[in-house]
């Protein structure tokens, strides 16, 4: 089963003084996040983006779904 998943964001990054930061704004939900350096801008990426097993899936040589 193909469940292709779709997020669409707007990227802001700017530099002050001292810094970059960031700002992602959710394109659907208009949900805003903002970020005082990349580096917490790169963890939000790979959170967002990180993929969960789906609950059929098993690891292989893993028989703990055999009754």
């Amino acid at each position: 089963m193909n469940d292709t998943r779709y997020d669409a964001y707007i990227v802001r990054i700017w530099q002050d003084v001292a810094a970059w930061r960031a700002q992602v704004t959710h394109v659907d939900s208009g949900r805003q996040r903002f970020f005082t350096s990349l580096g917490q801008l790169c963890l939000f990426w790979q959170a967002e983006t990180a993929v969960s097993p789906q609950p059929n899936e098993h690891k292989q040589g893993d028989d703990s779904h055999v009754a």
